[in-house]
């Protein structure tokens, strides 16, 4: 509720823009399942075209949202809806009814919002229907068109092919062709002329002044049309194969964005769509594919599914192809077993036993090689399938261990898979010990999070005190190494099944200053003392903190919105410091920053009956900063501006 509290409705429209604030007033009637979630995130589906998902919340004292909406230009009317709802329902004198389950993170958001982007991308569905009278009109215009003297239409062709490049490349081709005969072989030898050409050239981009050169493909992908309408698949597929060659040397020596690669990509998925043509048996069709894969480094075999997927390739095809991916794999020394080209190799060798259906050798093959491969999270996966929890369990284990210090990113995947089997199994006290295992190996807000709300839903199933755990854990990591620290036996929490505190180097938290991990410790627990509104320790430790830049971070921010009531000198101190920060940066961006800490800075001196001293001060930098002509027009404004009207009434 704290963002509802200290909000102003001049913040909210100079948030979003007057636009969009505008419309997001007309949405608050289609706003609707408002909560406030444990994290202090208002959270709502908002009707517009469809029901979008929208959160909203400080981070690090700036307003900010999510909205599952395709708007991308900036804050979105919805937020703006679900801001503005929230304080009409308070202003009522309803509560917001609380979510204590919602983790209060967008991911679910960023998710619908990558869906969304994904449903945009995807090329239309739709033909164009011709008229019925298509037919006779094509009838009508051959009629027409053999009547007119030879030297009108080659006029009108020259025409038309001045006007657009496929049109002059399509004449081109035309008259370079005899007028009854195609010639495959003469058609090969000009466009691997054209190939080595093409793929010789330099790419390369300067977008700072606009200059640039990307080799132009498009007479490659004329020829390869060419082949393909005369049905010369296995030539094409040749030419494919050096191209393919010649492209990635060449990309490897571009310095561009990827122009070059797009068009690489391009021209291929021609050879792609003609590969299950060709005369080659349909084994070796797939190899020939599963080959440039292994090659593929920069992303370009996106259309590599139109064979995968084509009805040309039959379970005992891609038997075959694995059987024969199995012995290649014979032939890697132990030391290029650790290389990613190992790992690609066995990956492909899984996926041509899923395409066989041979889910049994998938999960042979994961076992043999998951050493190498450290694919753990797969493998727990397939035994999961199965329904063979145990294993799954095994293998989650000893993947857990093998990968805590080389790949944590694995062990941490795996544990929460760990975690959740628990949950599943309704072992509340092992979920409880792994989590205040993470918080204890990473101590981050959101861990701590995740304890509380463990031990204060309603249906938690521990018998533990919330306060015991809570005392003894953050006296842990301000006092003692949890890596080293021995529990003890009445200890009421069970000993976790794995530990991440085996993954911390020497000093805690893997830093090797341990000045800077204290610091780090104690900007944590001032964030857990507001988060529970211990405002008295969280003054208190703040103001051991040393430097003028510890008084203008996210932190200092946060926390003066949260004591502004209690402790207002504190809060000025820190708007001041912030304004002042920004002035010093002297850019005209900077000045704006500037007057939003200076709002914030009146609306604590408001909020105490002391307007008057926050206008002297604002005289005052205006008579120190004669000069900056953009600063006096911020100040200006500000002097100008009558007082802020709150969200949320005093007396609520």
């Amino acid at each position: 509720m704290t963002l509802l509290r200290t909000l102003a409705t001049d913040d909210l429209e100079l948030w979003a823009g007057e636009k969009i604030y505008s419309r997001g007033q007309n949405m608050m009637n289609k706003v609707s399942g408002l909560v406030l979630t444990i994290n202090d995130v208002l959270s709502a589906k908002v009707q517009g075209t469809q029901k979008y998902q929208t959160e909203v919340y400080l981070e690090g004292g700036e307003l900010t949202s999510f909205c599952s909406c395709p708007y991308e230009y900036g804050e979105c009317k919805h937020a703006v809806a679900v801001i503005l709802a929230a304080a009409k329902q308070i202003n009522s004198g309803k509560d917001i009814p609380k979510d204590p389950i919602s983790a209060a993170t967008p991911r679910d958001i960023e998710l619908s919002m990558f869906d969304h982007s994904l449903a945009r991308s995807k090329p239309s569905s739709k033909k164009v229907e011709l008229a019925p009278s298509y037919p006779h009109t094509l009838e009508a215009l051959q009629k027409m068109l053999t009547k007119q003297p030879k030297a009108a239409l080659v006029k009108q062709l020259l025409q038309l092919a001045m006007k657009d490049y496929e049109t002059e490349q399509s004449v081109w081709q035309l008259a370079e062709q005899p007028s009854n005969l195609f010639n495959v072989k003469s058609q090969v030898t000009a466009l691997k002329r054209k190939i080595k050409k093409i793929t010789a050239e330099e790419s390369w981009q300067d977008y700072w002044n606009n200059k640039g050169h990307t080799p132009d493909y498009t007479p490659i992908r004329t020829g390869f049309d060419t082949l393909i309408k005369h049905r010369a698949f296995d030539e094409l597929v040749a030419l494919g194969e050096e191209l393919w060659t010649l492209g990635i040397e060449q990309i490897q020596h571009s310095d561009d964005e990827g122009e070059l690669a797009n068009e690489l990509s391009r021209t291929m998925f021609m050879v792609l769509e003609a590969l299950p043509n060709t005369k080659m048996k349909p084994v070796v069709q797939l190899l020939w594919l599963l080959d440039r894969e292994l090659d593929d480094d920069f992303g370009l075999l996106e259309s590599k599914d139109l064979v995968y997927h084509h009805d040309a390739y039959q379970a005992e095809h891609w038997q075959d192809v694995a059987m024969i991916l199995e012995r290649r794999l014979t032939g890697f020394t132990e030391f290029q077993k650790q290389d990613f080209e190992y790992k690609k190799a066995v990956d492909m060798l899984t996926f041509a036993y899923q395409k066989a259906g041979d889910n049994n050798a998938i999960i042979t093959i994961m076992e043999k090689q998951v050493s190498h491969t450290k694919d753990y999270v797969k493998l727990v996966e397939s035994f999961v399938q199965q329904g063979d929890i145990q294993k799954a369990k095994k293998w989650c284990l000893v993947g857990f261990n093998d990968t805590l210090k080389e790949k944590p990113g694995i062990a941490r995947r795996l544990k929460e898979w760990l975690i959740e089997s628990h949950t599943q199994e309704g072992n509340a006290s092992q979920v409880a010990a792994l989590c205040v295992d993470d918080f204890l190996a990473s101590p981050e807000m959101k861990n701590f999070q995740r304890i509380e709300r463990l031990f204060q839903a309603e249906r938690s199933h521990l018998d533990v005190p919330w306060n015991l755990v809570r005392d003894k854990v953050l006296h842990l990591i301000e006092h003692d190494d949890p890596a080293t620290y021995v529990w003890p036996n009445n200890w009421p929490l069970p000993k976790p099944e794995v530990s991440s505190l085996g993954g911390i180097s020497n000093n805690y938290r893997g830093i090797s200053n341990n000045h800077i991990s204290q610091i780090l410790i104690e900007e944590l627990l001032i964030e857990i003392a507001v988060h529970e509104n211990h405002l008295d320790e969280a003054v208190d430790r703040f103001g051991n903190r040393v430097g003028f830049e510890t008084m203008t971070d996210s932190l200092a921010r946060s926390l003066a919105i949260a004591v502004s009531n209690s402790y207002p000198e504190t809060a000025i101190s820190i708007w001041k410091a912030c304004a002042l920060y920004e002035i010093d940066r002297k850019k005209a961006s900077a000045y704006q920053q500037a007057g939003k800490h200076l709002r914030q800075l009146r609306m604590v001196y408001q909020q105490h009956q002391r307007l008057e001293e926050w206008q002297r001060y604002i005289r005052a930098l205006q008579m120190e900063h004669k000069r900056k002509i953009r600063l006096q027009e911020v100040l200006d404004n500000l002097l100008n501006t009558k007082s802020q009207t709150k969200l949320i009434k005093d007396d609520r």
